[in-house]
C-alpha cells in the first residue's frame, strides 16, 4: 500500500468577553508538511448566548479576524 496523500488540520476555540457579553471565535485550517499553519483558514465569531451579533459587533468580528490573520505566519 502507497499512501497518496495526508491532510492534518487544527483547531483552535477562543472564548472571551467584551462589555459582560461572551463570544468564541474558532479558527480552523490545515498544517503545512513541516506543521506550521496554513494561511488559509476558516474563522467563525459568535455570541454564546446565540443571540445573533449586531452591526457594531460584526465589525468587532472583522476587526478580530484581521488580527488573528497578522499573527499567522
Amino acid at each position: 500500500m502507497k499512501m497518496i496523500s495526508q491532510t492534518r488540520s487544527f483547531e483552535t476555540k477562543t472564548t472571551f468577553e467584551d462589555n459582560k457579553v461572551l463570544y468564541i471565535v474558532t479558527t480552523r485550517g490545515e498544517l503545512f508538511p513541516d506543521n506550521t499553519q496554513s494561511k488559509a483558514i476558516t474563522f467563525d465569531f459568535k455570541r454564546l448566548d446565540g443571540k445573533k451579533l449586531t452591526n457594531k459587533e460584526e465589525k468587532f468580528s472583522d476587526d478580530v479576524f484581521n488580527h488573528i490573520i497578522k499573527d499567522k505566519p
